[in-house]
């Protein structure tokens, strides 16, 4: 007659007993977790007692979650199926926000946190397999390094910057090689060395490390004290540095352009650019400082008119 009732209920009040439910799990009624079999107001866990023989009961929460919630991320089930857990610090992606966030528990705090919404996402356990497994199309250290420390993370690393034809370092502090450009798709490296010879090739790599790692504002300011040809006026090599320095090899500031050739000696540069010239001329009149200053005190042939 009574088919459809729990027996164990049925026969509990029968006898004019108090039923309080087995301490199984079974799927609530929204269907969205698993609860307890037991008085509500006894545990937070508590569904209410089950009296009706079509609810499914599962010895454990995990059993419940895995026969009736297998759709769900099953950490995630066991979670909110026990309202007394706040967290399991593993990972999730938050795709309003474009970074993985830490489902936090009550005592990790942080602008890493977020509240795990997403029921059919997988949790992590950390922020680099989260971006990995979630966000591949970003640069997984930017991803990582975004996600544990939203307000203030960096990778420390360096990635060009053509608008400056120089690498710059993804740092936050006052140095000036520092940048906070840095985007999700640009390619990383270790040193500055490493990111002048894959992205900036047709630049000169003494050059390249040089204004990059002292910055572009300074090197702009100061130059490299690098020898360089100067084909425009004087036809001779000068310094790279100010021309208001009172060195007379000064040459003006180059910024680090395409084509642009430096030297560490006087003489490197007039073999390399100045082959016309005879090597001792061409040594005097870039140090002079002019065309027609300095001299080899060597002879030469003067034609007569």
């Amino acid at each position: 007659t009574f088919g459809y009732i729990r027996r164990e209920y049925c026969t509990t009040i029968s006898h004019g007993g108090t039923y309080g439910g087995t301490g199984k799990w079974y799927l609530d009624s929204g269907g969205r977790m698993c609860v307890q079999d037991c008085a509500t107001s006894t545990d937070t866990a508590c569904g209410g007692v089950s009296t009706q023989n079509w609810q499914i009961l599962s010895d454990t929460l995990e059993d419940c979650c895995s026969a009736r919630l297998s759709y769900l991320n099953q950490e995630f089930c066991v979670v909110q199926s026990t309202p007394t857990l706040e967290g399991t610090d593993t990972w999730f992606v938050d795709d309003t926000v474009g970074r993985c966030r830490q489902f936090c528990t009550a005592t990790t705090t942080g602008s890493q946190c977020g509240t795990y919404t997403t029921s059919r996402g997988d949790l992590y356990p950390d922020a680099a397999a989260c971006c990995s497994a979630r966000l591949n199309w970003q640069n997984s250290e930017y991803c990582t390094s975004r996600s544990t420390d939203p307000d203030t993370g960096t990778t420390n690393k360096w990635f060009v910057d053509y608008t400056l034809n120089a690498c710059v370092r993804d740092c936050t502090t006052s140095a000036t090689h520092c940048d906070s450009g840095l985007t999700a798709s640009d390619t990383l490296f270790d040193t500055s060395t490493a990111c002048c010879a894959a992205k900036l090739g047709s630049v000169d790599s003494d050059s390249c490390v040089s204004v990059s790692e002292s910055g572009v504002a300074n090197a702009t300011a100061t130059g490299t004290s690098k020898w360089y040809a100067d084909y425009s006026s004087s036809r001779r090599c000068v310094v790279d540095c100010p021309t208001n320095s009172g060195n007379p090899t000064c040459g003006g500031t180059v910024s680090t352009g395409a084509g642009v050739s430096f030297y560490d000696t006087v003489e490197q540069c007039c073999s390399e650019k100045f082959q016309w010239y005879q090597s001792d001329l061409c040594k005097v009149i870039s140090e002079a400082g002019t065309v027609g200053n300095g001299h080899t005190n060597r002879w030469y042939a003067k034609q007569s008119d």
